[in-house]
Protein backbone atom coordinates (compact mmCIF):
# COMPACT_ATOMS: atom_id res chain seq x y z
CA UNK A 1 0.00 0.00 0.00
CA UNK A 2 1.32 3.61 -1.27
CA UNK A 3 2.00 6.35 1.04
CA UNK A 4 -0.96 8.21 -0.20
CA UNK A 5 -3.10 5.46 0.15
CA UNK A 6 -2.44 4.34 3.26
CA UNK A 7 -2.56 8.53 4.63
CA UNK A 8 -6.01 8.68 2.93
CA UNK A 9 -7.29 5.30 4.94
CA UNK A 10 -6.14 6.60 8.01
CA UNK A 11 -7.44 10.50 7.37
CA UNK A 12 -10.99 9.04 6.68
CA UNK A 13 -10.98 6.69 9.84
CA UNK A 14 -10.20 9.94 12.01
CA UNK A 15 -12.14 12.38 9.70
CA UNK A 16 -15.43 12.78 11.96
CA UNK A 17 -12.59 12.95 15.41
CA UNK A 18 -11.02 16.42 13.74
CA UNK A 19 -14.26 18.52 12.75
CA UNK A 20 -14.18 19.79 16.19
CA UNK A 21 -16.89 19.73 19.61
CA UNK A 22 -19.93 20.63 17.37
CA UNK A 23 -19.77 17.38 15.22
CA UNK A 24 -19.20 14.80 17.89
CA UNK A 25 -21.25 12.07 18.02
CA UNK A 26 -20.14 10.25 21.08
CA UNK A 27 -17.83 12.04 23.71
CA UNK A 28 -14.29 11.27 23.38
CA UNK A 29 -12.16 9.95 26.46
CA UNK A 30 -10.36 12.89 28.38
CA UNK A 31 -7.84 12.95 30.95
CA UNK A 32 -8.60 14.14 34.53
CA UNK A 33 -6.70 16.81 35.04
CA UNK A 34 -4.21 18.77 32.39
CA UNK A 35 -1.87 21.28 32.95
CA UNK A 36 -0.48 23.30 30.43
CA UNK A 37 1.99 26.21 30.67
CA UNK A 38 4.42 28.29 28.00
CA UNK A 39 7.82 27.02 27.82
CA UNK A 40 10.23 28.59 29.25
CA UNK A 41 13.15 26.23 26.87
CA UNK A 42 14.64 28.56 24.25
CA UNK A 43 14.70 26.36 20.90
CA UNK A 44 12.98 25.04 17.57
CA UNK A 45 10.67 22.94 19.46
CA UNK A 46 12.17 19.93 19.82
CA UNK A 47 9.96 17.58 21.69
CA UNK A 48 11.20 15.44 24.89
CA UNK A 49 8.11 13.36 24.94
CA UNK A 50 8.27 10.71 27.82
CA UNK A 51 6.06 9.24 30.60
CA UNK A 52 6.94 9.27 33.82
CA UNK A 53 6.81 6.52 36.35
CA UNK A 54 2.92 6.75 36.21
CA UNK A 55 2.13 5.07 33.44
CA UNK A 56 -1.44 7.36 32.92
CA UNK A 57 0.46 10.57 33.08
CA UNK A 58 1.77 12.28 30.01
CA UNK A 59 4.41 14.31 30.25
CA UNK A 60 5.56 16.73 27.03
CA UNK A 61 8.02 19.16 27.33
CA UNK A 62 8.92 21.87 24.84
CA UNK A 63 6.50 21.01 22.31
CA UNK A 64 4.96 22.78 19.43
CA UNK A 65 1.30 22.58 18.92
CA UNK A 66 1.69 21.66 15.32
CA UNK A 67 4.46 18.74 16.72
CA UNK A 68 1.29 18.03 19.45
CA UNK A 69 -1.41 18.10 16.93
CA UNK A 70 0.59 15.43 15.00
CA UNK A 71 0.80 13.10 17.68
CA UNK A 72 -2.59 13.33 18.87
CA UNK A 73 -3.74 12.35 15.16
CA UNK A 74 -1.24 10.11 14.11
CA UNK A 75 1.02 12.86 11.16
CA UNK A 76 3.77 13.89 10.38
CA UNK A 77 4.23 17.87 10.87
CA UNK A 78 4.30 18.52 6.80
CA UNK A 79 0.85 16.86 6.94
CA UNK A 80 -0.59 19.74 9.11
CA UNK A 81 -1.78 23.25 7.66
CA UNK A 82 -1.76 26.27 10.06
CA UNK A 83 -0.73 29.48 11.28
CA UNK A 84 2.48 30.78 11.52
CA UNK A 85 2.63 30.13 16.04
CA UNK A 86 2.32 26.29 15.42
CA UNK A 87 5.61 26.00 15.05
CA UNK A 88 6.94 28.85 17.38
CA UNK A 89 5.56 28.55 20.69
CA UNK A 90 6.90 26.12 23.18
CA UNK A 91 4.65 24.28 25.62
CA UNK A 92 5.25 22.27 28.47
CA UNK A 93 2.49 20.08 29.11
CA UNK A 94 1.63 17.31 31.77
CA UNK A 95 -2.08 15.29 31.46
CA UNK A 96 -3.46 12.94 33.64
CA UNK A 97 -5.64 9.84 33.38
CA UNK A 98 -7.67 8.24 36.11
CA UNK A 99 -5.37 4.95 35.52
CA UNK A 100 -2.99 3.06 32.68
CA UNK A 101 -4.43 4.17 29.17
CA UNK A 102 -3.17 2.43 25.64
CA UNK A 103 -1.62 4.51 23.53
CA UNK A 104 -4.62 4.69 21.09
CA UNK A 105 -7.11 5.64 23.63
CA UNK A 106 -4.02 8.56 25.47
CA UNK A 107 -4.25 9.87 21.68
CA UNK A 108 -7.42 10.19 22.22
CA UNK A 109 -6.97 11.99 25.26
CA UNK A 110 -5.07 14.40 23.47
CA UNK A 111 -7.80 14.81 21.05
CA UNK A 112 -9.93 16.08 23.18
CA UNK A 113 -7.81 18.17 24.92
CA UNK A 114 -6.64 19.97 21.85
CA UNK A 115 -11.07 20.78 21.27
CA UNK A 116 -11.05 21.81 24.56
CA UNK A 117 -8.21 23.83 25.34
CA UNK A 118 -6.80 25.12 21.84
CA UNK A 119 -10.42 25.12 20.01
CA UNK A 120 -8.52 22.68 17.25
CA UNK A 121 -11.42 22.41 14.24
CA UNK A 122 -9.75 21.43 11.34
CA UNK A 123 -10.70 19.19 7.74
CA UNK A 124 -8.20 16.81 5.37
CA UNK A 125 -7.51 17.76 1.93
CA UNK A 126 -4.87 16.01 -0.46
CA UNK A 127 -2.26 18.65 -1.76
CA UNK A 128 0.66 17.34 -4.08
CA UNK A 129 3.91 17.45 -1.74
CA UNK A 130 7.31 16.89 -2.32
CA UNK A 131 8.35 13.09 -1.66
CA UNK A 132 11.22 10.44 -2.39
CA UNK A 133 10.52 7.18 -4.21
CA UNK A 134 12.45 4.23 -2.83
CA UNK A 135 13.60 2.31 -5.80
CA UNK A 136 16.61 -0.61 -6.27
CA UNK A 137 20.05 1.24 -7.12
CA UNK A 138 21.65 1.09 -10.40
CA UNK A 139 23.71 -2.29 -9.20
CA UNK A 140 20.73 -3.70 -7.77
CA UNK A 141 19.78 -4.25 -3.58
CA UNK A 142 22.49 -5.41 -1.46
CA UNK A 143 19.65 -6.27 1.23
CA UNK A 144 18.62 -9.82 1.41
CA UNK A 145 15.07 -10.88 2.61
CA UNK A 146 14.79 -12.82 5.67
CA UNK A 147 12.90 -15.73 7.43
CA UNK A 148 9.92 -14.10 10.01
CA UNK A 149 10.63 -15.92 13.62
CA UNK A 150 8.38 -15.77 16.41
CA UNK A 151 9.66 -12.21 17.13
CA UNK A 152 8.04 -9.99 14.51
CA UNK A 153 8.95 -7.26 13.02
CA UNK A 154 10.60 -4.64 15.68
CA UNK A 155 12.54 -0.70 15.10
CA UNK A 156 15.70 0.65 17.59
CA UNK A 157 15.49 3.88 18.43
CA UNK A 158 17.29 5.86 20.10
CA UNK A 159 20.71 6.02 17.03
CA UNK A 160 20.65 8.55 14.59
CA UNK A 161 20.21 6.15 11.49
CA UNK A 162 18.04 3.14 11.40
CA UNK A 163 17.90 -0.49 13.12
CA UNK A 164 15.34 -2.90 12.28
CA UNK A 165 14.31 -6.31 12.42
CA UNK A 166 12.31 -8.07 9.96
CA UNK A 167 10.36 -4.93 8.30
CA UNK A 168 9.43 -4.84 4.94
CA UNK A 169 10.22 -2.24 2.05
CA UNK A 170 6.61 -0.27 3.09
CA UNK A 171 7.87 -0.42 6.62
CA UNK A 172 11.28 1.14 5.46
CA UNK A 173 9.76 3.78 3.57
CA UNK A 174 7.71 4.67 6.48
CA UNK A 175 10.93 5.13 8.65
CA UNK A 176 12.92 6.77 6.12
CA UNK A 177 9.97 9.54 5.99
CA UNK A 178 10.07 10.22 9.61
CA UNK A 179 14.14 10.88 9.17
CA UNK A 180 13.76 12.59 6.28
CA UNK A 181 10.21 14.19 7.33
CA UNK A 182 9.13 14.05 3.93
CA UNK A 183 6.97 11.38 1.99
CA UNK A 184 8.58 7.96 1.28
CA UNK A 185 7.13 5.78 -1.21
CA UNK A 186 7.89 2.02 -1.41
CA UNK A 187 8.74 1.51 -5.31
CA UNK A 188 11.14 -0.92 -4.67
CA UNK A 189 9.43 -4.16 -5.63
CA UNK A 190 10.77 -6.17 -2.97
CA UNK A 191 8.68 -8.58 -0.95
CA UNK A 192 9.27 -10.40 2.28
CA UNK A 193 10.92 -8.44 5.31
CA UNK A 194 14.54 -7.66 5.85
CA UNK A 195 16.55 -6.50 8.38
CA UNK A 196 17.84 -3.18 8.56
CA UNK A 197 21.18 -1.64 10.24
CA UNK A 198 21.52 1.74 8.06
CA UNK A 199 24.24 4.27 9.33
CA UNK A 200 23.87 8.02 8.37
CA UNK A 201 24.10 11.29 10.02
CA UNK A 202 20.71 12.99 10.03
CA UNK A 203 20.12 16.55 9.36
CA UNK A 204 19.64 17.50 12.38
CA UNK A 205 22.61 16.62 13.64
CA UNK A 206 24.71 19.24 15.72
CA UNK A 207 27.69 20.80 14.28
CA UNK A 208 30.98 19.66 16.18
CA UNK A 209 28.60 15.68 15.83
CA UNK A 210 31.19 13.27 14.23
CA UNK A 211 30.47 13.56 10.56
CA UNK A 212 29.20 10.50 8.69
CA UNK A 213 27.19 10.12 5.55
CA UNK A 214 23.93 11.45 4.73
CA UNK A 215 21.20 9.23 4.33
CA UNK A 216 20.82 9.19 0.83
CA UNK A 217 24.14 8.46 0.57
CA UNK A 218 23.60 5.79 3.04
CA UNK A 219 20.81 4.27 1.47
CA UNK A 220 22.57 3.64 -1.50
CA UNK A 221 25.77 2.79 -0.51
CA UNK A 222 24.68 0.35 2.36
CA UNK A 223 21.59 -0.94 0.93
CA UNK A 224 21.31 -0.67 -2.38
CA UNK A 225 18.27 1.92 -3.18
CA UNK A 226 17.82 5.11 -3.93
CA UNK A 227 15.90 7.85 -2.65
CA UNK A 228 14.35 9.86 -6.23
CA UNK A 229 12.61 13.20 -5.44
CA UNK A 230 8.95 13.42 -6.96
CA UNK A 231 6.13 14.64 -5.94
CA UNK A 232 2.86 12.89 -4.98
CA UNK A 233 -0.29 13.33 -3.58
CA UNK A 234 -0.44 13.57 0.25
CA UNK A 235 -3.62 13.76 3.22
CA UNK A 236 -2.93 16.96 4.74
CA UNK A 237 -5.03 18.20 7.96
CA UNK A 238 -5.98 21.93 7.40
CA UNK A 239 -6.54 24.15 10.43
CA UNK A 240 -9.83 25.67 10.46
CA UNK A 241 -9.34 27.27 14.11
CA UNK A 242 -7.01 27.37 16.77
CA UNK A 243 -6.44 29.34 19.70
CA UNK A 244 -3.62 29.94 22.21
CA UNK A 245 -4.71 27.07 25.26
CA UNK A 246 -6.85 28.46 27.88
CA UNK A 247 -5.53 28.84 31.63
CA UNK A 248 -5.05 26.30 33.93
Amino acid sequence: MSFSRYALLAALARIVLIAGPAAQQSPRPEFEVVSIKASPRIGSGAVAFFRDSTPGTVTLTGITPKNLIARAYSLKPYQISGPAWLDDELYDIVAKAAGPVADSEQRSMLQSMLASRFQLAAHTETKVLPAYELVAGKNGPKIHAVTPDDTGNRVYPGRPGILAKQVSMPRLAELLSAKIDRPVLDKTGLSGVFDIDLKFTPDTAAPDADTGPSVFTAVQDQLGLKLNARKSPVEILVIDHVAKPSGN
